[in-house]
């Protein structure tokens, strides 16, 4: 009588794993391919194959599901995010790099516009990065956060304008961009941090706003085109490098600077540039920073 009981129970045991597999194959099977992808932990895509292009919708933060954002094919051109979605995660739209040829991965490599809608609150760290083809994208001005590296590699912007609300733009967030030749940095901004637009071979003009305080080191290191900075009177601080690798000849500093770094201007590969001219005031961090460097120094008072 025992060894049948066992045997009964091992038998029901085989039976509900059989049975549960079954379920679980059923369920599977019913699953339909389809363009719109849905889930309550995700926002909603749809990708349309015939315009190349690729609308997010949702209410908060947005969160992509990575598998089903790979199934989009290398025809996506465009990428419309809709009012209700609040945050641009870290990462989502980065365009990674096969390891063996050094060429973007993912299907983001090929788009070339974003538009994003006024209830965008923040861009997440390297939500952008590498993004090699992007030319067009709206900030608008509800963005009060653009996190590090967001636009970092985005070798095709020609020109950025980041929002008044940011107050800090942060590290890498359009270092190596290539095709890069103007930036507007917002009227309320106080800090430019690290490497900020480090290594953009073609930027040329830049707007800096009267409430900037802080040019962190190497914010513009190695940008041989800007041929003309025009500092802000309030400013306080310049980091070692912040200007390092860039060509122009001359500069005035405002008397509210009180901190220049090491190499902050007037240096190429390690040399003084032939020269190089510091304006400024007697007295000042400037004369200071002229004198140590053996640059011409000019007096404005």
């Amino acid at each position: 009588m025992k060894n049948r009981r066992m045997i009964l129970s091992l038998l029901l045991s085989i039976l509900i794993v059989l049975l549960a597999c079954a379920c679980s194959d059923n369920t599977g099977g019913n699953k339909k391919a389809s363009t719109a992808v849905t889930a309550t932990r995700y926002s909603k895509c749809e990708y349309d194959t015939k315009s190349g292009t690729a609308v997010i919708s949702g209410n908060g933060p947005m969160k992509i599901n990575a598998d089903d954002f790979s199934k989009w094919d290398d025809n996506i051109r465009r990428i419309i995010i809709k009012k209700g979605v609040t945050d641009v995660e870290a990462g989502v739209f980065h365009a990674g790099i096969n390891g063996n040829t050094g060429e973007p991965t993912w299907c983001t490599q090929y788009v070339k516009e974003v538009k994003l809608p006024d209830t965008i609150k923040k861009i997440g760290n390297s939500a952008f990065w590498n993004c090699i083809s992007l030319k067009i994208i709206n900030i608008p001005d509800s963005v009060s956060s653009i996190e590090d590296g967001a636009f970092e590699l985005c070798g095709s912007l020609k020109e950025f304008t980041f929002p008044d609300k940011i107050v800090k733009v942060n590290s890498r967030v359009l270092s190596e961009c290539a095709a890069l030749e103007r930036v507007n940095i917002g009227d309320n901004t106080v800090t430019i941090s690290f490497y900020a637009f480090a290594g953009c071979k073609k930027l040329k003009h830049i707007k800096f706003p009267k409430s900037l305080k802080k040019i962190d080191d190497m914010a513009f290191y190695a940008c041989p085109e800007i041929e003309k900075v025009n500092l802000p009177e309030k400013l306080e601080t310049i980091g070692h490098d912040a200007f390092g690798q860039c060509t122009f000849t001359t500069v005035t500093i405002p008397e509210s600077v009180k901190k220049i770094g090491g190499h902050a201007f007037g240096y190429l590969n390690g040399k003084r540039i032939k020269g190089f001219t510091i304006k400024g005031y007697k007295g000042s961090a400037a004369e200071k920073y002229a004198k140590d460097n053996k640059f011409e120094f000019k007096a404005l008072g």
